[in-house]
């Protein structure tokens, strides 16, 4: 291999790990937002008052008491 192979090799190489290291960043950032919304969404549905307040209709909020 010459140097220009050997260069052109480590920039590809380079570029790869800042992909893949992207991926990965966004891969965990989503999970800790999803997370964080269930976490919400299960302290929103322990207070009845609350989820009288959020439901649209009493059907709805029937089944989110009923169901949790």
């Amino acid at each position: 291999m010459n140097r220009v192979n050997v260069e052109l090799f480590s920039i590809y190489g380079g570029f790869f790990l800042l992909i893949l290291v992207g991926i990965i960043l966004a891969l965990i950032i989503n999970d800790l937002l999803r997370r964080r919304m269930i976490l919400a969404c299960n302290s929103l549905l322990v207070d009845h008052r609350e989820i009288s307040r959020v439901a649209m209709n009493s059907e709805t909020e029937n089944y989110l008491i009923k169901n949790h």
